[in-house]
């Protein structure tokens, strides 16, 4: 089965378009130890480092089948409701190198070498909610200094303009967090064609051999992203199936 955690503050349509396509919803609660704007977000709870899901403690609890998956890493790291401690799960891997913070979970450098991937720190703390993976060749941001570390080492990045993404109560959010990758298909949170480099997102994916699939209306919003998992377990399961969040 292909499992894709959300925060469950998502409007349903997001939910619903994700069960047509396929997947499994899961939601992430609310977590008092992450700023309330982002206590549910996936990109801050879970994390995918090579063929690793590393899960904060509080997910693992609320899908207890994810305790009996040897590709599952439970977390235990205390985080707090500031920023850069909120950000220690919030990383990325692009080809074979995981991009991270300055502040950044030991267990996340521990799977990462275990894994044999390399690791980049890069001024960005929220790197996961400021980039989208295309595939190992290819990535969105509109962060200057990731935008540079992935061009040193032979990605080709194309840079958006800061904005346009919606996540209250701040100015904006960023485009890692309204999106997911699975296969052959970018997910957006929201119509990427708002964004004023819509049409030039969906170009570049189109150049990857991509699609893009927009799960709701209106303009882009940062839901902290979607973040996939293939497992034969059966993790949603009594109440948690519902995927309400409570």
């Amino acid at each position: 089965m292909i499992y894709v955690f959300y925060d469950y503050r998502a409007p349903i349509e997001v939910r619903e378009g994700l069960t047509e396509a396929g997947f499994v919803p899961l939601a992430v609660g609310g977590s008092d130890t992450l700023s309330p704007a982002v206590c549910g977000h996936a990109d801050l709870n879970v994390v995918n480092i090579g063929n690793r899901l590393l899960v904060r403690r509080e997910v693992a609890e609320r899908y207890p089948a994810l305790l009996s998956c040897e590709r599952v890493i439970v977390s235990d790291e205390v985080t707090y409701a500031r920023y850069p401690d909120e950000a220690k799960l919030c990383v990325k891997v692009v080809g074979k190198t995981l991009y991270h913070g300055k502040v950044v979970a030991n267990d996340v450098l521990r799977v990462a070498r275990a894994e044999g991937l390399s690791c980049q720190e890069v001024r960005q703390g929220y790197v996961a909610c400021n980039l989208l993976v295309v595939d190992a060749y290819h990535a969105i941001t509109s962060d200057a200094s990731i935008a540079k570390a992935l061009s040193l080492r032979g990605v080709e990045v194309l840079r958006i303009r800061e904005g346009f993404i919606s996540l209250p109560p701040y100015p904006y959010g960023f485009i890692g967090g309204a999106s997911g990758v699975y296969r052959d298909c970018v997910y957006f949170l929201g119509d990427v064609m708002r964004h004023p480099d819509g049409e030039a997102m969906v170009s570049f994916i189109a150049s990857c051999g991509k699609r893009c699939v927009s799960l709701s209306k209106g303009e882009l919003f940062d839901g902290g992203g979607l973040v996939f998992f293939e497992s034969e377990l059966p993790l949603a399961i009594g109440e948690n199936a519902q995927n309400d969040g409570e």
